[in-house]
């Protein structure tokens, strides 16, 4: 009897042991075989595999990211800023002052080229100074033509005469100072200012109102340009516009190239 009581007592824990162990490890395995799974999703998601094996944490669609609406550099017209009513009449003061106070003189322009150009370098040592490895050869090419003009400015103003292309870039340099995009117009032989306002393009012809005089000729403060184009093509005996350009810095633009990008 007491042999049997002993046995029972060492045979029903050793049943409960053996039954309580396996399941005490059984959430343990799962959960090692889970971490497991998710790592194995993990990597095959990184690594580029199907669709289906990619883990579906949440319904909700990922954001799309926005793409940029920024243009094209290359392609982007230079749009000329228009002056507002007030920089116009500014403008308009000046083209009458300096028409007042500056002389027609060629002997004197032609001095004063002269000594722009022999201030300047020559273009080649000025080339090989200014442009860089890598660089814009056309913007250093402009920039060269605007040194030039900003001498011919100065040489203009102290001298109080010259001659048209003199006077065009010194009304060009107080124009774009008060905020009138101003250009350079040009034919064969002769230079005039170029300018945009309320959509349309108009030409300030500053020589031949000192040349002419106040009040021989008409308002050349702001001429339309297709007027103008008609009187350099008459005056020239010109069928068309060819011959006829806008001068940026040191190059010559066909003028339709020129409204085409501005």
């Amino acid at each position: 009897m007491n042999t049997t009581k002993i046995l029972c007592l060492i045979m029903v824990p050793a049943l409960l042991i053996g039954v309580a162990l396996p399941c005490a490890c059984i959430p343990a395995l799962r959960s090692k075989d889970k971490n497991k799974a998710k790592i194995e999703v993990h990597d095959s998601f990184h690594l580029g595999h199907s669709d289906e094996s990619k883990p579906k944490y949440s319904s909700k669609k990922p954001e799309i990211p926005k793409l940029s609406k920024t243009p094209n550099s290359s392609l982007k017209k230079e749009v000329p800023r228009e002056p507002t009513y007030k920089q116009m009449q500014i403008f308009k003061f000046w083209f009458d002052y300096f028409g007042d106070r500056l002389k027609y003189d060629e002997q004197i322009g032609n001095e004063i080229r002269q000594k722009a150009e022999s201030n300047m370098p020559s273009f080649e040592k000025w080339l090989e100074n200014h442009l860089e490895l890598v660089g814009n050869k056309e913007e250093q090419l402009r920039q060269y033509g605007e040194d030039v003009n900003k001498l011919m400015v100065d040489y203009c103003i102290k001298l109080k005469a010259g001659v048209c292309r003199q006077f065009a870039a010194l009304l060009m340099a107080v124009g774009r100072k008060i905020g009138v995009d101003t250009y350079l117009i040009t034919n064969e032989d002769h230079v005039a200012n170029l300018y945009k306002w309320q959509g349309k393009w108009y030409v300030s012809d500053l020589t031949n109102r000192i040349a002419l005089g106040k009040n021989k000729i008409g308002d050349l403060f702001m001429v339309p340009l297709d007027i103008y184009l008609k009187f350099i093509m008459d005056v020239k005996n010109l069928d068309d516009r060819k011959n006829i350009s806008v001068w940026i810095g040191y190059n010559r633009i066909p003028l339709e190239n020129f409204l085409t990008s501005h």
